[in-house]
């Protein structure tokens, strides 16, 4: 099941022209991301990229709408920027129709939905611009678990400042946190980070891949996943499949940590960092811990204050790596067997 995102319009303007924004967008008590970015009807309309039968790709589910040469989990990640439509949808202070009313309605119209893992951050984008001298739209969003909003952006309608989004994702806030806190990437850095397509695991539910190479690409100069046999930076931030059964997910939690450390040794140069997260902090996983000292010259456990406070995800930050006779590979090994 997703940490749920909250996504909150607040909109002001001429109530006609509230009515027709809610009209055409609110379609069977959902607001229809595909009444501003449409899916594509059919194989013509839809690209090689996410044409099943011309870049035949793994996807996540059937396409229950019968769509299928469509691979909608990708086109909806790279044009919506989440996998699913929303849901949960709460509107308040909608006009009434024709009221033929050419003021300035002082009224808020308020109309809150959910997306999973995160924002439609294109979705919202593309209202942003769309609407930028029509409407006065501002847009919060909240995370599951979070009291706190945090502002999005704003259009340009009625004197509002221009808009600039000033959020970022959960994964890039932590990562960011993490960068700050610890100095993990310097300018000119050759950062790879991990992506599903990287193991030949099932337990992997999403990569976070753009939302960390957003932060990366914000330093001067530094490079990402570029074709080279040292790096000098690895992220991981893999969403784990949870089955809901406890000492599966443990094990599955260890797994994956184990797999990502053995992967990372493969390609780290000298002082390289690593960071990867962990979904449950097991007695296994603290041994994988523990044997990372022997190979970083810094190793710490962490938890962002952008994690719920209910959940068991840590984040393992390595710095410096050190090429020594430490036989960390042959450890590993032992962990498993």
């Amino acid at each position: 099941m997703p940490n749920w995102c909250e996504n909150t319009l607040k909109i002001q303007g001429k109530s006609d022209d509230i009515y027709n924004f809610c009209k055409r967008h609110i379609v069977d008590g959902r607001f229809d991301f595909n009444t501003i970015i449409p899916e594509p009807e059919s194989e013509e309309e839809c690209s090689d990229s996410f044409n099943l039968n011309k870049n035949p790709k793994p996807y996540i589910g059937p396409n229950s709408d019968g769509k299928l040469w469509f691979n909608w989990y990708d086109w909806r990640k790279w044009r919506w920027g989440c996998k699913w439509n929303s849901s949960a949808l709460s509107a308040k202070n909608i006009p009434e129709a024709n009221q033929g009313i050419d003021e300035y309605d002082e009224n808020t119209c308020e109309i809150t939905f959910s997306t999973p893992w995160g924002p439609p951050r294109y979705i919202l984008d593309e209202i942003l611009w769309r609407y930028d001298e029509k409407l006065k739209i501002k847009m919060y969003l909240r995370f599951e678990g979070y009291d706190e909003y945090d502002f999005y952006g704003e259009t340009d309608a009625y004197g509002v400042k221009s808009y600039e989004r000033k959020w970022h994702s959960k994964p890039s806030r932590i990562l960011a946190f993490l960068d700050k806190r610890f100095k993990i990437i310097k300018n000119e850095s050759n950062v790879f980070v991990f992506k599903k397509g990287n193991f030949g695991s099932e337990l992997i539910l999403d990569d976070n891949f753009d939302e960390l190479t957003e932060v990366v690409f914000e330093k001067p100069n530094c490079t990402c996943n570029a074709d080279i046999y040292n790096y000098d930076v690895i992220l991981a931030d893999l969403n784990q499949k949870i089955s809901g059964i406890k000492n599966i997910d443990r094990q599955n939690s260890f797994d994956l940590a184990h797999d990502v450390v053995s992967k990372s040794l493969e390609m780290c140069g000298e002082n390289a960092n690593l960071v990867f997260n962990v979904a449950t902090l097991t007695p296994e996983v603290e041994k994988l811990i523990r044997l990372l000292k022997n190979k970083f010259r810094t190793v710490k456990r962490t938890k962002p204050p952008m994690l719920s406070k209910k959940s068991s995800e840590v984040f393992v930050v390595c710095l410096k790596y050190q090429i020594n006779d430490y036989d960390l590979e042959g450890e590993l090994k032992t962990l498993i067997e």
